[in-house]
């Protein structure tokens, strides 16, 4: 399932809100990356961030769950926020 759409490397054009909640209606956990396809074809690799604020903003989620990590394969824990992401959550242990 292709849960959004783009048309530039940074616009979210279309989320299939529909098929989102027939997920989680049905009990799944439903997990979104970054990468999707736009009108065209072309592929597009959005930041996790970005999709993440997007999707919750217009599912209009009351929690949202983020797990990142870092290219070193370092993970972001005990934050709820995703804007501690830019310190890499250096206060993190």
């Amino acid at each position: 399932m292709t849960a959004w759409t783009t048309t530039t490397a940074d616009v979210i054009r279309r989320i299939d809100e529909e098929a989102i909640h027939r997920q989680l209606d049905s009990g799944a956990i439903v997990l979104i990356g970054p990468v999707a396809v736009s009108v065209t074809g072309e592929s597009f690799n959005l930041t996790s961030e970005e999709v993440a604020t997007q999707l919750a903003s217009k599912l209009k989620a009351e929690k949202m769950i983020g797990f990142l990590f870092f290219a070193r394969g370092d993970r972001c824990r005990g934050r709820n926020h995703l804007r501690a992401v830019p310190q890499r959550c250096a206060e993190t242990p």
